[in-house]
């Protein structure tokens, strides 16, 4: 049981997550729309349907995207898309999903980095809040409560990987490795978010290269708890790269679109506009912290200093100093990071480590820094006040805006009033906004050639000119609601439709080499199912009424 100093810190930072997220409680019923929300929502209402229905399809979206039968949840957190459906399942409401998913990342991500100070060493009161305050403020956790991008639910438990990294290099541990931390971290991690667990693990990697080289005499325990960990790791998430080995091996599957100009998705200083911005107050805090760390280097320890050093490095790749598009040519497979700005989490999480270790160590070398303290908590709560505001400007769009998702690319708006999407949302029917908005994409669908030449990113010359475009421009394929009708039964996917002649007719309905068919009545063989634009399926049929039932059925070997 928590003794009553660790319930007096849970509450503490209980108020500093209530804090942040508080607008939306005073805004009621208003929702952040974003590209990303629509993405989100769709997924976590497909789960929702699922529970409901009790309909559990775990590989395609039987609800989610129209109902067509694609690849999504399975390759993109497959356990947290449950788990949001069971809160919508609870709540019945998106605005009170999107509430309590907004309090649980900020929640995780100053709880998380309260934990990767502690594991540093840092213990002073004071500075164990506005460690973690800062970090909550920056994009790295707003980019989710204010654009809902994933990368703010990967970034609450970034600091996780930041501690395993920390204690690592630390030559005054007798074990560098927690193996359960390690392991655990990871899969949390790869559980969520595939590239947030990519880019954790590259901090670990340059710390283990660092432990190895400083670390001499223990070179064999490190590698030997390391190697523990990375095989935990690979069992404990064989869901998530195991799944995907196996289905991108029977569909060659469209990856998510290579960004053609890396270079204009850098973090950007002192900016307002955009989801990669630190606003004046955050920039400055971090620059004074950047500031602090490098000045009174000397009151770090060696490994300290690295770390710091470390830090400053990933804020600098994540910058546009950094030759971003030369790297994706020479490096195509860089592409899978899309977004520089990704990887600046961990620089903050690193830099704001680094100045808590001189305001701490400082005390105990006679230096006075009570200034710079003073200075640090009024940067802090300057911040804080700033991203409560801009969550408040966000937030109003919803009572101002007869389209609040504002100018965001590939969304579909098939509203025929103003305030369409407010009423949507609102709506008890939770299919609603699903009628009026989507968001065409083509990832994961099963790719023919003319999808992977469009993807190709040589092929790139804007972000626009790609295979999004494209999709956006024919995405009836999937939206066509007036000539078929859908229900779901028993894990099967039924459309109907009625024919002219008889022809070969393009379903809204994708096909897998997984997918199983019956038309009217009888089942179709692999070589009767042809693979149509975008992945869809085309049947021959006949004229009048026509009934295709579709299943998924998951095979390791075909």
């Amino acid at each position: 049981m928590p003794n009553k100093k660790q319930l007096v810190v849970v509450g503490k930072l209980f108020l500093i997550s209530l804090f942040i997220v508080s607008p939306q409680i005073f805004f009621h019923n208003s929702i952040i729309i974003s590209a990303d929300t629509i993405f989100h929502l769709n997924r976590f209402y497909d789960t929702y349907m699922q529970i409901r229905e009790h309909n559990f399809q775990p590989f395609i979206m039987m609800y989610g995207f129209g109902g067509v039968g694609r690849y999504i949840n399975v390759l993109y957190g497959p356990i947290f898309a449950y788990v949001c459906g069971f809160l919508l399942w609870i709540l019945k409401s998106y605005y009170r999903l999107q509430l309590v998913l907004n309090f649980i990342v900020v929640f995780t991500s100053v709880s998380t980095t309260y934990y990767m100070l502690k594991v540093g060493g840092i213990k002073d009161k004071k500075l164990l809040l506005i460690g973690p305050t800062i970090y909550a403020t920056s994009f790295a956790i707003t980019s989710w409560v204010i654009d809902n991008e994933f990368l703010g639910v990967g970034a609450s438990v970034l600091p996780l990987a930041v501690a395993v990294a920390i204690r690592m290099v630390d030559g005054k541990r007798s074990k560098n490795v927690n193996i359960a931390e390690m392991a655990l971290t990871m899969i949390v991690l790869m559980q969520l978010h595939i590239l947030s667990s990519i880019i954790g693990l590259s901090l670990i990697c340059v710390t283990f290269i660092y432990a190895m080289t400083v670390q001499k005499g223990k070179r064999l325990l490190i590698v030997r708890d390391s190697v523990i960990s990375a095989a935990i790791t690979l069992i404990g998430t064989v869901n998530v790269w195991g799944v995907y080995l196996i289905l991108n091996s029977q569909d060659k599957l469209m990856t998510p679109y290579p960004y053609a100009n890396p270079q204009a998705s850098v973090l950007k200083w002192g900016d307002t506009i955009g989801n990669a911005v630190l606003p004046p107050a955050i920039a400055l805090t971090l620059a004074f912290a950047v500031g602090i760390a490098i000045l009174h280097r000397d009151a770090m320890n060696r490994d300290q200093q690295f770390l710091e050093w470390v830090g400053i490095g990933y804020l600098l790749l994540a910058s546009g100093i950094f030759p971003w598009n030369d790297l994706f040519k020479i490096l195509p497979a860089m592409y899978i990071l899309q977004f520089p700005f990704r990887i600046a989490p961990i620089g903050i999480l690193l830099v704001i480590y680094g100045m808590l270790s001189v305001l701490q160590n400082g005390q105990q070398l006679n230096h006075n820094f009570k200034v710079l303290a003073i200075i640090l908590m009024g940067l802090t709560c300057v911040s804080a006040m700033d991203t409560v505001s801009r969550f408040s400007d966000a937030l109003n769009r919803w009572n101002v805006s007869a389209k609040p998702f504002g100018a965001v690319g590939y969304i579909t708006y098939r509203g025929q009033k103003n305030y369409a999407v407010q009423e949507a949302f609102s709506s008890r029917n939770l299919n609603a906004p699903w009628k009026i908005l989507a968001k065409p994409i083509p990832d994961y669908l099963p790719a023919t050639r003319q999808m992977e030449k469009l993807n190709k990113p040589g092929s790139l010359k804007c972000r626009n000119n790609n295979l999004y475009q494209m999709f956006k421009g024919i995405e009836g394929l999937y939206l066509n609601e007036n000539n078929f009708s859908r229900s779901v039964k028993d894990g099967w996917i039924n459309i109907k439709w009625n024919q002219r002649k008889s022809a070969y007719v393009t379903v809204p309905v994708v096909r897998y080499q997984g997918t199983r068919y019956v038309l009217n009545g009888h089942s179709l063989s692999t070589n009767k199912v042809k693979l149509g634009k975008m992945g869809s399926t085309k049947v021959y049929c006949k004229k009048g009424h026509n009934e295709l039932k579709v299943k998924y059925v998951f095979q390791i070997n075909r």
